[in-house]
């Protein structure tokens, strides 16, 4: 998602304590990524579908699973060699659906470290970060049509 990021080894064990945590609940609950970026920060990755348009149901997912890992690490803290000092979250989708009520909770989200990304962000993202390989493949490549 992000090169800077560590992806967590552990991340079964927090999808565990998920489904542990809602054992009534039919949903499959699992944690898509678990990561640690700079700063300090356990960042949840939720994963929908490129074309997929997030709803309220999508928001109230990865509100539950930051809110509970917050809540867990106040009662069991992790590793300090770790370095955890919050966690946040990110939602990887096609967008938002358009209405009044997911883009006030998509707001209230934001503010609690909790974001909505689409993936065309992720998308030119990349291609930022890696401009001159991609610049310099090009250049590659058209020497090779000649």
């Amino acid at each position: 998602i992000d090169p800077r990021w560590t992806l967590v080894a552990d991340e079964v064990s927090y999808s565990k304590l998920l489904k542990d945590e809602f054992p009534d609940d039919e949903k499959d609950r699992r944690i898509d990524f678990l990561c640690v970026r700079e700063g300090g920060n356990l960042v949840v990755v939720e994963i929908k579908r490129p074309k997929k348009k997030a709803s309220e149901k999508e928001l109230d997912q990865i509100n539950e699973y930051v809110t509970f890992l917050r809540a867990h690490m106040k009662e069991q803290p992790p590793d300090p060699e770790w370095g955890i000092k919050s966690v946040v979250g990110y939602l990887l989708c096609g967008g938002l659906v358009n209405n009044s009520m997911v883009r006030v909770k998509q707001e209230m989200l934001e503010d609690t470290q909790i974001y909505v990304r689409p993936y065309s962000d992720l998308l030119r993202m990349v291609r930022k970060m890696h401009k001159e390989f991609l610049d310099r493949y090009e250049q590659l490549r058209e020497r090779a049509k000649a």
